[in-house]
């Protein structure tokens, strides 16, 4: 089968015929975040599937975004590992350890990874595993074409925090406004030495030099209902006066609610 990369210049890419490494549904109908009932039949659907199996949903609120949960986290690393290095990671000789536990990836820098990294070279096979492969050049093509995505966001089920996290992100990619405004008080409110302490905290695990990603990072980790042990003090500084700066321009993060997901 012949598939066409979107944003690869019109290169055609001839996809794998065998069999994929991963079990994977599209759903069409949106997911809401604020429904966690819906949440816990979905998470309990994945629980019964095998550890290669995944899931993608629009979700309502997030225009261009695809929820993608997964059974397992290992096949979610297994994607998406290299090319959230690849785009977020700092240089390789500064890196800490850590585990990747979310995913949120805009598809113009996955399809840019995937023509590096996927694409077969006269002199050279492809560098990405099949499992990647798959992915960039099956699954995410459907995504655009089937539900209109510009992003994918990713968990594993199990970790309601981490979804909501990775929700935040899908907002700050789909919604202007909200983007503009979270870009505001980052410049404005924050001076340059908080805005660095922010950077330095994240050194090691992101591109700290990636204006756009700190301010991502930064909207995220402070509008988040669960505390982070590693952010000392700037939740407790920062958090409710971005919270009534967007209330002032009629914005607000869009609401989790899983309270009563298990």
């Amino acid at each position: 089968m012949t598939l066409w990369l979107a944003g690869c210049s019109g290169l055609k890419v001839e996809a794998a015929a065998e069999k994929p490494p991963f079990t994977v549904e599209i759903h069409a109908t949106p997911v809401s975040a604020t429904d966690g009932a819906a949440f816990k039949v979905w998470g309990e659907r994945l629980r019964q599937r095998q550890w290669n199996h995944y899931e993608c949903a629009p979700v309502v609120g997030h225009p261009g975004a695809a929820l993608c949960l997964f059974s397992h986290s290992m096949l979610m690393r297994q994607i998406f590992a290299s090319a959230v290095w690849d785009v977020e990671g700092p240089r390789k000789g500064d890196r800490r350890d850590g585990s990747i536990l979310g995913i949120d990836l805009r598809f113009r820098d996955l399809e840019a990874f995937a023509e590096r990294r996927c694409l077969e070279m006269p002199s050279r096979g492809p560098a990405c595993s099949p499992v990647e492969r798959a992915f960039l050049l099956e699954v995410l093509p459907r995504l655009e074409a089937e539900l209109g995505a510009t992003s994918v966001i990713a968990a594993p089920w199990g970790n309601l925090e981490i979804i909501e996290h990775e929700l935040l992100h899908a907002q700050y990619f789909s919604d202007d406004a909200y983007r503009n405004a979270i870009g505001e008080f980052w410049h404005r409110s924050l001076n340059p030495r908080q805005r660095n302490a922010f950077r330095s905290h994240l050194h090691g695990l992101y591109d700290s030099a990636n204006e756009d990603l700190m301010i991502n990072e930064f909207q995220a980790y402070m509008l988040q209902s669960h505390e982070v042990d590693w952010l000392p003090g700037f939740r407790d500084r920062h958090r409710q006066p971005l919270l009534d700066f967007l209330v002032a321009r009629g914005l607000m993060p869009n609401k989790v609610v899983f309270d009563d997901v298990p």
